[in-house]
């Protein structure tokens, strides 16, 4: 999101949620933490909400969007590859090989967090569980991602986008 589409967002929050009324800096901070996120998508989350009488949390939206626009497996595949690793033998303590650990890093995260083979016993139990686990490595999956896509942003370059368009307006 660039300079003009952060103001245009929150003129378009003022609009639609006439009991908000936001800080100074407000389009600034909303452009470092939507860096990244379409307008139209942004404006469709605000869009989501507008029975509220305030704008939702920009970060949520900014994690909305990383969780909906990421390459991370959906809970039930991680807790159907658990299930198989549990029920391919006997010998439960094979599973992951080093293969799996190569090829299924987050499920293998989400096994050893949520007590491996010995958790499975109770499928009740088990399934409880790696959501839990699921939800913890997806949570911090997603927080890395948005740390590896933070601009390298410098002292005022909001502000100096701004004075550039302001240049160019006037």
């Amino acid at each position: 999101m660039n300079v003009d589409e952060s103001m245009r967002l929150v003129m378009y929050c003022q609009a639609a949620y006439p009991n908000w009324k936001p800080a100074v800096g407000t389009a600034e901070v909303w452009q470092e933490i939507l860096d990244g996120v379409p307008y139209d998508t942004a404006k469709g989350y605000m869009k989501k909400h507008a029975d509220q009488p305030f704008p939702p949390p920009i970060g949520l939206i900014a994690q909305e969007y990383a969780e909906a626009n990421s390459d991370l497996p959906t809970l039930s595949a991680v807790l159907s590859l658990c299930t198989w690793w549990y029920r391919s033998t006997d010998d439960v303590t094979r599973y992951p090989t080093r293969v799996d650990r190569e090829e299924y890093p987050f499920a293998v995260e989400v096994w050893q967090r949520m007590g491996g083979s010995a958790a499975m016993d109770d499928a009740e139990w088990a399934a409880r569980n790696v959501e839990r686990a699921y939800k913890q490595v997806r949570a911090e999956s997603v927080d890395q991602m948005k740390i590896e896509r933070i601009p390298e942003l410098g002292a005022g370059s909001f502000m100096k986008q701004l004075g550039e368009k302001m240049k160019e307006i006037g």
